[in-house]
This record gives C-alpha cells, sequence and structure tokens, in this order.
C-alpha cells in the first residue's frame, strides 16, 4: 500500500469522526437554544400571571376596605335607628294620653 492509497483509506472516517463531533455540537446548542426559548416563553407568562395575581389582590384589598367601610356605616346607622326608636317610643307614650279631637261638618 501507498501512502496515496493509505491516506485516502483514512481521510474517509476522519472526516466521518470530524462531522459527527461538528454534528453532536451543533445538536447540542440547538438543544439548548430551544430550551432557552422555552424558558424565555415561561418566564414572560409567568411575569403576565404574577401581574394578573398583583391587579387582583389590589382589587380585593380595595373591596375588603369598601365592605368595611360599609361595614361601619351599617353599625352607625343601626345606632341611629336604636336611637329613632327610643325616640318613637317616647313620642308615642305622650299620644297614649291624647285625646283624638275630630271635626264633623
Amino acid at each position: 500500500m501507498d501512502w496515496i492509497t493509505l491516506t485516502g483509506l483514512l481521510i474517509a472516517p476522519l472526516t466521518a469522526i470530524a462531522g459527527w463531533f461538528a454534528g453532536k455540537r451543533k445538536r447540542s446548542n440547538d438543544f439548548l437554544n430551544a430550551m432557552q426559548e422555552s424558558i424565555n416563553t415561561l418566564v414572560a407568562e409567568n411575569a403576565k400571571l404574577l401581574d394578573d395575581v398583583l391587579t387582583v389582590k389590589k382589587q380585593n384589598i380595595e373591596l375588603l376596605l369598601q365592605n368595611e367601610a360599609m361595614r361601619l356605616k351599617l353599625l352607625t346607622l343601626e345606632q341611629q335607628n336604636a336611637v329613632f326608636k327610643k325616640e318613637i317610643t317616647v313620642l308615642n307614650n305622650k299620644l297614649e294620653n291624647v285625646k283624638t279631637i275630630t271635626r264633623t261638618k
């Protein structure tokens, strides 16, 4: 065997091995790029969902504050109602001793 034949026999396997390593690196990089894109997509969706949750929590806090204000207003109205009931009772008691006067034509 001369060196040209030997070189020809060695070049084919060596190029195949070099191509396989190059392809492996590209496949690995493609896989990593795909994974990075997935992570970026998930992070963006997570950020959007987090914003939505914060908005809902803010609305919930506002509604709780409004509910508490309404509860205090209702309590005040109930207290006023109790005072008015006492006044009505006193006035009704005073009216029991009054004779009804009606005019007839």
